[in-house]
């Protein structure tokens, strides 16, 4: 199983989780014994207004909110064998390699050619739309749905700049199968995968195949622990990798950090 309600619920803390596990029971004794708001706000240490939404409007705790969406959309419980699970496999690894992953949106970056086929999986598994608008160099396909951007996060993608904080290759693609392995290599390949060509006597040939990715400087050795799982992963798909190389300097970033690169090198 990819992911489960329980699954979740753990990826939220703090007051957020406190008054989604403190709900049913409100409901439970507002239901048996017709308790007020004010009763049950002292009762459970919560605001008085808050109880009184959930007892008279009907509002639910945002966590469970969000569990009930994803159950609309049959994302929960979720099946590694899934279409759909590959999917997101999928849209994890590009986003991953060249995206960012914000509250209420999912942002790809690239050429106009992958977004379409992108923009297409998520029509067809998702039921989902997005918008394709040209940038500098660059294309972008915006995705706005907080259902989404919640289902990525819980999976292990981070919100905000991956340059600057860890992560590592999601839990349910490294336990995958091979299909699994398959679509978060494809998404990760999509967006960060370029060939090195040399010009010989009968044209250009690829020298070497390679992802190369950038992390400020505090976080160089997550970045080196993920690329030497993904190259973990090409192995289960019979393709080797010759090194991961060390960090190099790229370039000063407008905050004053200093990001470095690091390279996957595949056996071509």
């Amino acid at each position: 199983m990819v992911l489960t309600e329980q699954d979740v619920i753990s990826v939220f803390h703090g007051k957020m989780r406190a008054s989604f596990e403190k709900y049913g029971q409100v409901i439970k004794l507002r239901e048996a014994h017709g308790y007020g708001p004010r009763r049950l706000a002292k009762m459970f240490h919560l605001p008085k207004g808050m109880v009184g939404h959930w007892i008279y409007d009907g509002c639910k705790p945002l966590i469970l909110r969000r569990i009930e969406a994803l159950r609309r959309r049959k994302c929960i419980p979720l099946c590694s064998s899934s279409e759909l699970a590959q999917c997101l496999a999928r849209l994890s690894g590009y986003v991953l390699g060249d995206g960012t992953l914000r509250k209420r949106s999912v942002i790809f970056y690239g050429d106009e050619e992958t977004l379409l086929n992108i923009l297409e999986d998520v029509i067809r598994h998702l039921r989902l739309s997005g918008h394709i608008s040209a940038r500098k160099n660059t294309y972008e396909l915006a995705i706005s749905d907080v259902t989404l951007a919640t289902l990525l996060y819980v999976l292990g993608i981070p919100y905000g700049d991956r340059v600057s904080q860890p992560f590592d290759v999601l839990r349910f693609v490294y336990n995958g199968d091979t299909a699994i392995t398959r679509a978060f290599l494809q998404g990760l390949s999509d967006a960060e995968l370029r060939g090195l060509s040399l010009r010989t006597e009968r044209g250009f040939s690829v020298a070497s195949i390679y992802l190369r990715m950038h992390k400020v400087q505090e976080y160089v050795d997550s970045l080196k622990s993920f690329l030497t799982n993904v190259g973990r992963l090409f192995r289960k798909l019979d393709i080797d990798y010759s090194k991961v190389s060390e960090p190099c300097h790229a370039y000063t970033r407008k905050d004053g950090k200093r990001t470095y690169s690091i390279t996957l090198y595949l056996c071509s």
